[in-house]
């Protein structure tokens, strides 16, 4: 490379190199050589025309395109503020008010020590320049060339995220003074708060100005090169502020940096500060890594060897130094002021403030009413201080903390922790502008909540914590402990923070309401994430684990639960006054929107209340105090994709949050590190676990509102609520059985709408497909031998035990708890077979076996018999499964019967018998002297089946002949008229003329004649004359 000889100002300074790279600086004017060209060969009239009406619609396009960008452009000049020498000195500052209407700051409190022109080392403006910008004493204060660099550079950035986007520069020193004193104030990057946009139409609008006025400053001399030089570094932000100090200017900078003057600045630690100042707390040593800061300044280095201001050797040298051997110990006394108070809340409000009034309180003058209460911010900001010893984690380890203190019935922000050592917005403000994934503290205000509210849940809802796959991919959803529970009750899915249950409930309301709905939801209780461009819903949300969210965002979505399910905006700001007799106070106005219904709301804290109760949560054990406090606890982990990046093992404490809310306020809670390192050794360890800094600056804060606000109570049952009793586990909700046992009933809260209960009843039985019936009769009896198909579920076939075996989708086995199972309720499933007649069922059989036989009397072979089988419970009866029926045909069996058990019996018991089979014919009968057979029973039967297969219904067809045993009466003359009437009178009526029964017969006058025998079957029923002898 050519060093070209530096041209110096007249103060000395150099002001414009020239080398080989700019040729444009001196450009080498030539003639351009005309070549003539052959004319066209002449087209006719037609083409003209054509040829006519295309230039003229480009022109046309043109022009128009033209006059549309100049008129936008003349339009924001015009409306550009008017610029004189005193539009860059400071304008008077803005008070900022707490919620007392106390002072708590103004704008004015900044760190700065002025330095002028000629007390700048020349290796500061070298520096300077070729950094930011390398033709600035030669431009009139806009540089063609390195803004046309930089918009097709902002053009293509556009075009990739769809919207018009400044991601580069391309502003001159020049344009960044004008930006700083008259769009921004002292707080924020480049030393102001920006009170433009930095994209879209407002980012054009202010870069169309910033180049007017930027031109027209060095134009019409309203300030010379020097002054521009000057002005802009001492108002820079150099990043040098620590622990509360807000240090602006390179004159305090250099001391905060290095304990010396300005002049004194060695080149090294000029091309640092030159560095620094494009992002104060993206190269500050105080906030980033050792190497990014070194990188920055060898690339200043670099710049300056390029640009001629030093030589290689120099360069070589200066590479050899590291930026942190140079530095000093800021926190003595080389800054000249003690750190602001309340900055972390103060930040916000002038956030809050340019977002509300569109004004800068930095250059006009206002005061700001807020929400802050002074007394919790002073005790945040000694923790900040580390002035509180059990909640000074330490420097050594880079953990940090955000939280924020909002009232749940307003959204007023009381209290922001933005930090240890707390700067200034820039130094990264994490109780509202920290994104973390915020875990499980979630899980009630995005899984529970909207169940409560659509899936008609109760408090006292059984749900099953089981192995499911999480991803398309199939992986296994763990819990943290990689435990499944099986059963449990709400209350302990909430209080243990299991990860399936609410991811169940999460996926239950998303099939209700669909997923639109859902992230309306989340969008409406502030997660604004949700719908980002590149953020896409999953389940994951459930958990906390796929979007990102603030403290801020975090606290203000549980007010909703306490705040009857209205949602207001969190919020600093109550009122804006100007001193300007013509402008107006603005007083913001923050709706109150109805998100959930307020039993909703009710039923959600009770489980934030159970994990107060819960002894594994002891990290919450802090904020217990003698008044309900609702809690949750949530841990981010490193997985093991992202943990191996800087060697740490899967499954250790990436981050912790906590929330805790009373009636009256609610806190959210983050721990962490700010950006992971293989230095800063990003995880908890468990000696920091155990200092639990989020429950243990949780319960801080609860002490200082209770001396502030007073104790506070329970949340009362709104009227949308109600009690419901039912069996515990199924679901919907089922009444109790009469008498049951009383360990499977539960009592929860439940939103009116959803209170009703259903009539116990067990789950549907499965089909009966199939029975075998094998039918063989028996004498007087049937026998059925019954087989029926198998239950298909073997293990309802027995009362359950509690333990619940569960199956992954990686196929590992798991055992949990079972809270409720139907066979404790309604028993077994059991097999039952039905023997019915003509309808009427006449026998049954329940049995814990699929084969059953049931014998029964033999019914006629007329009737209709039915085999009916189903499945049942062996405790509930009247449930059963569909039937099974088969029509038998009894008078179709073969039955072997033994007649000789009629004989010697009377002719009444065949009779019987015959009727029974259904036999219609009176057997025919005769009688048969016999002394071996009673009279009138049965000697003989004919046709005699006994042995024989007949069926009954054969037998039922047969004319039988039935032989009887007759007696024959005989008059001897030996025995008395009393004997014959003692052996037959009560077949036959004996008449004795003589009326004395003593004495003797000897004859029997039968039909008028006299005899002395005849057959007794002749007389049955009949009157005969006893002759007495003489």
């Amino acid at each position: 490379m050519t060093n070209n000889k530096n041209e110096m100002v007249p103060n000395g300074k150099r002001s414009e190199v020239v080398n080989a790279s700019n040729s444009d600086n001196n450009p080498k004017k030539t003639k351009k050589k005309i070549v003539k060209k052959n004319k066209p060969k002449k087209e006719g009239p037609r083409a003209q025309r054509i040829v006519a009406y295309i230039l003229i619609t480009i022109v046309s396009i043109g022009l128009i395109g033209t006059m549309v960008v100049g008129a936008f452009a003349w339009k924001n000049i015009r409306n550009a503020p008017e610029v004189t020498s005193s539009s860059f000195i400071p304008t008077a500052s803005s008070t900022i008010l707490d919620d007392k209407g106390e002072v708590i700051a103004n704008t004015g409190m900044v760190q700065r020590n002025n330095v002028k022109y000629d007390e700048l080392p020349v290796s500061l403006v070298d520096a300077l320049v070729s950094i930011e910008d390398s033709r600035f004493f030669g431009h009139n204060g806009f540089d063609v060339p390195r803004f046309t660099k930089a918009a097709f550079s902002n053009l293509f950035d556009s075009l990739k995220r769809g919207r018009i986007s400044f991601g580069q520069g391309g502003s001159t020193l020049t344009m960044q003074l004008i930006k700083n004193s008259l769009f921004v104030n002292d707080g924020d990057k480049e030393g102001a708060i920006t009170g433009a946009a930095s994209s879209g139409s407002g980012g054009i609008s202010r870069k169309i100005q910033e180049i007017y006025l930027a031109e027209k400053v060095e134009r019409n001399n309203i300030l010379s090169k020097e002054m521009i030089l000057e002005q802009y570094l001492n108002r820079i932000d150099f990043g040098a502020g620590r622990g509360g100090q807000m240090v602006r200017g390179v004159g305090q900078s250099a001391k905060a940096y290095f304990g010396k003057e300005v002049s004194e600045l060695s080149l090294v630690e000029s091309a640092f500060l030159a560095g620094v100042l494009n992002a104060p707390y993206g190269y500050s040593p105080y906030y980033s890594s050792s190497e990014t800061v070194n990188k920055r300044t060898q690339e200043v280095l670099s710049l300056m060897e390029y640009h001629g201001y030093i030589t290689s050797e120099e360069r070589e040298l200066a590479r050899n130094v590291k930026v942190e051997n140079l530095l000093v110990d800021n926190s003595t006394n080389n800054v000249d002021s003690v750190g602001t108070p309340y900055l972390a809340f103060t930040d916000q409000v002038m956030k809050d403030v340019k977002k509300l009034t569109g004004k800068d309180p930095a250059t006009t003058t206002m005061i700001i009413h807020t929400t802050m209460n002074k007394e919790v911010q002073q005790a945040i900001d000694k923790v900040q201080n580390r002035e509180v010893a059990n909640l000074n984690h330490g420097k050594d380890r880079e953990i940090q903390m955000g939280s924020v203190v909002i009232e749940n019935a307003t959204g007023e922000i009381k209290g922001i922790v933005g930090g240890y050592d707390y700067v200034n917005a820039l130094s990264n403000p994490r109780g509202t502008q920290t994104l973390k994934q915020p875990a499980s503290t979630i899980k009630p205000i995005v899984d529970y909540a909207p169940a409560f509210e659509y899936l008609g849940w109760a408090t006292s809802h059984v749900i099953t914590d089981e192995p499911i796959a999480y991803t398309n991919s199939g992986g296994t959803l763990y819990n943290y402990d990689r435990a499944f529970q099986g059963e449990i009750e709400l209350k302990q899915a909430i209080g243990d923070s299991r990860n399936i249950p609410a991811v169940k409930a999460l996926k239950g309301v998303v099939e209700k309401i669909g997923e639109d709905a859902m992230v309306d939801y989340l969008y409406n209780i502030g997660f604004s994430s949700v719908k980002n461009k590149d953020q896409q819903f999953n389940l994951g949300y459930g958990i906390g684990g796929s979007f990102p969210a603030s403290p801020v965002q975090v606290a203000g979505a549980y007010t909703v639960l306490f705040n009857e399910g209205k949602y207001i905006e969190p919020h600093t700001v109550t009122k804006v006054e100007f001193p300007d007799e013509n402008t107006p106070p603005l007083i913001p106005e923050y709706p109150s929107t109805q998100i959930l219904s307020d039993g909703a709301a009710y039923l959600a804290t009770r489980g934030m209340l159970d994990v107060m109760q819960q002894p594994q949560n002891w990290t919450a054990n802090p904020m217990k105090r003698g008044y309900p406090i609702f809690g949750k606890t949530g841990t981010q982990r490193w997985e093991q994709t992202d943990g191996s990046l800087y060697g740490i093992p899967a499954g250790n404490q990436k981050e912790r949050w906590m929330v805790g809310a009373s009636s009256k306020f609610s806190i959210a809670t983050w721990t962490g590190f700010d950006l992971p390192s293989k230095d800063n050794r990003p995880y908890f360890t468990s000696a920091e676990h155990q200092f639990n800094l989020a429950g243990k600056l949780n319960g801080y804060l609860f002490n200082e509102l209770d001396k502030q606000y007073g104790p506070g109570t329970d949340i009362p049952v709104p009227s949308s609520v109600t009690q419901i009793t039912h069996i515990k586990g199924p679901f919907p909700y089922q009444s109790p059985l009469p008498d049951m046992n009383k360990d499977l009933v539960t009592t929860g809260y439940i939103k009116k709408e959803f209170a009703s209960l259903k009539e116990a009843t067990a789950q549907s039985l499965d089909s009966l497909s199939s029975q075998k019936v094998t039918a063989s009769a028996s004498k007087n009896t049937i026998k059925f031998d019954v087989a029926l198909s198998a239950y298909p579920n073997p293990e309802k076939l027995k009362v359950a035990d509690s333990k619940l075996t569960m199956t992954a989708p990686d196929g590992a086995v798991y055992t949990g708890a079972k809270i409720y199972d139907e066979t404790w309720i309604y028993g077994a499933v059991r097999y039952k077979t039905e023997i019915r007649v003509n309808g009427s069922p006449v026998k049954e059989e329940l049995s814990e076996s699929e084969n059953i036989s049931l014998t029964i009397s033999a019914p006629k072979a007329t009737d209709k018999v039915q085999v009916c089988s189903y499945y049942t419970y062996d405790k509930a009866p009247n449930m059963k499964s569909n039937e099974v029926c088969e029509d038998i045909d009894v008078g179709a069996l073969p039955v072997s019967q033994d007649f000789s058990r009629f004989i010697g019996d009377s002719i009444f018991s065949f009779n019987e018998w015959l009727k029974s089979i259904g036999s219609t014919k009176e057997p025919k009968t005769s009688y048969q002297f016999s002394d071996k057979y009673n009279y009138d029973t049965i000697m003989k039967i004919n046709p005699d089946y006994s042995n024989q297969n007949v069926t009954q219904k054969q037998m039922a067809e047969t004319e039988y002949n039935v032989t009887l045993a007759d007696r024959e009466v005989k008059a001897d003359g030996k025995q008395s008229a009393a004997n014959y009437k003692a052996a037959y009178g009560k077949i036959v009526t004996f008449q004795n003329p003589s009326n004395d029964d003593s004495k003797l017969v000897k004859g029997f006058i039968v039909d008028g004649k006299t005899v002395t025998s005849f057959p007794l079957s002749s007389q049955s029923g009949k009157t005969v004359t006893l002759v007495i002898a003489d």
